[in-house]
């Protein structure tokens, strides 16, 4: 696996879980608390290895770096959405209308990546380079993931 489909892998994650929740009904407070829960964890691991690992790596290449600042100005958004989410009851309008604001956030972000970003990646980068980066990203993955099921929680600023 190489940085582009481990990221790839994750939107996928991420739309999926996206999707269940916006299935569900206001009435499931508990359905919609674990659903959150399970986000809020994907979603900062998520951008936390974009953060610390891709879009640094993407910075080897100007013309890349570049894209890679452009398609992270999203972020600072989804973190801010996604601490308001948190704080949010799950039953709520505020909450609803947050969710909504953070789904199409983040299918923005996604689009971004995958129509700007990954093909000048792809163009710019070895097949060798890019799963050393993807070996990098997993490293920082099991981390986060101890450090969440500790109970520690990233440092995301939302101002990046």
């Amino acid at each position: 696996m190489n940085a582009i489909t481990m990221l790839q892998a994750d939107h996928q994650q991420i739309k999926t879980l996206f999707s269940r929740l916006n299935k569900t009904r206001r009435a499931d407070i508990r359905g919609r608390e674990e659903g959150l829960k399970e986000l809020k964890t994907l979603l900062e691991i998520h951008l936390s290895i974009e953060e610390r690992v891709f879009f640094p790596a993407c910075h080897r290449s100007p013309h890349v770096g570049f894209a890679a600042d452009t398609v992270r100005q999203l972020h600072p958004f989804m973190v801010r959405l996604l601490r308001d989410l948190v704080r949010y009851e799950v039953d709520t309008d505020e909450w609803t209308l947050t969710f909504i604001l953070l789904q199409e956030t983040f299918d923005d972000h996604v689009r971004a990546l995958e129509n700007e970003l990954f093909p000048k990646v792809r163009e710019r980068f070895l097949l060798a380079e890019l799963e050393s980066m993807s070996d990098e990203m997993l490293v920082h993955r099991l981390t986060a993931e101890r450090s969440f099921r500790e109970g520690w929680e990233l440092i995301m600023h939302p101002e990046g």
